[in-house]
């Protein structure tokens, strides 16, 4: 058999695919991943920014390295550990913020939106 002729069952299933299936570029989602994780990294590096100035040393240390690990994975690696990891931090700020008397105590519903509270009975 021709080679050819082994091919054109191939092509003609390409294209009788639906164009989601025929649209799957690894690149442009790779760079989707990629504009997500940045999403999640940037507030958490301005919420780290915020709180630098208030930290020990050591703390501020060990915050800039996970920020640049994050980053780093967001850039090249995988953006899903960056996205991972930009929530870790995100909570280690909180817990930085509430140490240092930053942050509300309370955050109950209401003061997260004014959702009342469910109905008891």
């Amino acid at each position: 058999m021709h080679p050819m002729l082994k091919t054109l069952p191939l092509a003609a299933l390409i294209l009788a695919a639906p164009p989601l299936a025929r649209a799957c570029d690894m690149e442009a989602i790779n760079a989707e991943m990629t504009t997500i994780c940045l999403g999640a990294l940037n507030p958490t590096r301005a919420a780290a920014e915020a709180v630098m100035a208030q930290i020990p040393a050591t703390e501020k240390a060990a915050l800039a390295a996970a920020l640049a690990r994050a980053g780093d994975a967001c850039e090249a690696g995988d953006p899903a550990q960056g996205t991972r990891e930009a929530a870790g931090i995100m909570r280690l700020i909180g817990h930085i913020e509430a140490r240092l008397g930053l942050a509300p105590p309370n955050l109950s519903p209401q003061r997260l939106g004014g959702i009342a509270p469910a109905p008891r009975g």
